[in-house]
């Protein structure tokens, strides 16, 4: 539950300090463009009764500010937390570093899908190479930012969670 709670808290809190940060490599929108972070860490670290949670408030919560019809959130972070949650095994006994390839997989299908979606229920279609370009530097910048925030959620939440291999991000060195 304490996942639940403390990774829906973080991603409004995202929402709130979102206007009020500065661009960063050309990217206005970077700090929301982070939740895609909080749907990995929570794939691999939080129970499934916290997971579920977290995926219908946080999703609904998605849908509430971008003004998706109610369903739609939780639907793609339900399938972002599918896709990295399937590689939990794997990556138990995986280098660190595979975990950053993961993070950069599930920001890239959570942003491209996040775009898939909101174009299809608007009704057009409207793909570009800047898009493009704008969600490989966003999932670029969750891998990167994914070993430090991951040991900052860890300490915060006690770490405890299922994912604990004998090189995981708490034994990197």
């Amino acid at each position: 539950m304490r996942y639940a709670l403390v990774l829906v808290l973080l991603y409004g809190a995202m929402v709130i300090l979102q206007p009020l940060a500065p661009p960063v490599l050309g990217q206005t929108t970077w700090l929301i463009g982070l939740s895609p972070l909080l749907l990995v860490y929570g794939a691999l670290r939080a129970g499934n009764l916290s997971l579920v949670l977290f995926v219908l408030a946080g999703g609904t919560l998605h849908d509430l500010i971008l003004l998706h019809y109610i369903g739609m959130g939780p639907l793609l972070w339900l399938l972002t937390v599918l896709l990295v949650h399937s590689q939990r095994d794997w990556l138990r006994n995986a280098h660190w570093t595979s975990a950053m390839v993961v993070t950069f997989a599930g920001a890239f299908f959570y942003l491209a899908m996040d775009r898939v979606f909101f174009l299809v229920y608007n009704g057009l279609w409207s793909w570009s190479f800047d898009l493009s370009y704008s969600l490989m530097i966003i999932s670029a910048f969750n891998a990167l930012a994914s070993p430090l925030l991951f040991r900052i959620f860890d300490f915060v939440l006690r770490g405890g969670g299922p994912y604990q291999g004998g090189r995981s991000f708490r034994h990197a060195g």
